[in-house]
């Protein structure tokens, strides 16, 4: 989950999560899984390490080189076999490669601008196999008024334009908790059916083993440069 529309968002996950984990939207990236007990990582290019307090949880989001392990007891992705991945928008994110479809966050208080669009468009060629669909979140309270209506459809109409095989959800910041949650989950089943995951993750490690082998060897230069500069300096 990824998008333009960061206070939306945090309000959503919250949602989903069943508590306030975040009063204002992550520059880190979050995984949040199902687990029996709590317990929740932050990792950096330096360290791997536990974090026991709220505050220390607050502190590390705010960084976005850091990747949280976030695992704890959460009924809706136990239900509906999921793990979310919070995300902010920023360009070249190599976490999109370890999603299995992404669902992109819009303002639908406002008209869909250009540069709202053009972020999803970067994001499809970037990867362009990775299914992606939509959440309008809407902070009106009256989400049942003819200019809101009017305004959720034609923001449809203009991703279907872009994005046909997309499918939109609509997330109201003042709607009953529950109804929204039960609607989310019937909607993650149909964008999620259809898909030869296996085969799609497959290809995924291997982008990551890529990876993995262009850095360790990247470090190896540098451990041998660093050996023969010492060596010329002795």
């Amino acid at each position: 989950i990824t998008g333009t529309e960061t206070s939306g968002k945090a309000s959503f996950v919250n949602m989903l999560l069943a508590e306030e984990v975040s009063e204002e939207p992550a520059n880190a990236t979050i995984l949040y899984k199902d687990a029996d007990n709590a317990k929740i990582h932050a990792i950096t290019n330096e360290e791997e390490r536990t974090i026991a307090e709220h505050n220390e949880f607050k502190e590390a989001t705010k960084d976005e080189q850091t990747f949280i392990s976030c695992k704890m007891p959460v009924p809706f992705l136990n239900e509906n076999k999921l793990t979310l991945i919070d995300t902010p928008q920023t360009d070249g994110n190599h976490y999109l490669y370890v999603a299995d479809s992404l669902l992109f966050v819009l303002n639908a208080d406002s008209n869909l601008t250009g540069n709202e669009l053009d972020m999803a468009v970067q994001i499809k060629e970037q990867a362009p196999e990775l299914p992606i669909h939509f959440l309008l979140c809407n902070t009106d309270r009256n989400t049942d008024s003819q200019e809101v209506m009017e305004r959720t459809e034609k923001i449809i109409s203009r991703i279907d334009a872009y994005f046909p095989k997309a499918k939109a959800f609509t997330y109201s910041t003042y709607g009953e908790g529950n109804n929204q949650i039960n609607e989310f989950s019937a909607f993650t089943r149909s964008i999620m059916g259809g898909h030869s995951l296996e085969q799609e993750r497959a290809s995924k490690i291997l982008y990551y083993i890529r990876k993995s082998i262009k850095y360790l060897l990247l470090k190896r230069e540098e451990v041998e440069n660093s050996l023969i500069d010492n060596i010329k300096w002795n």
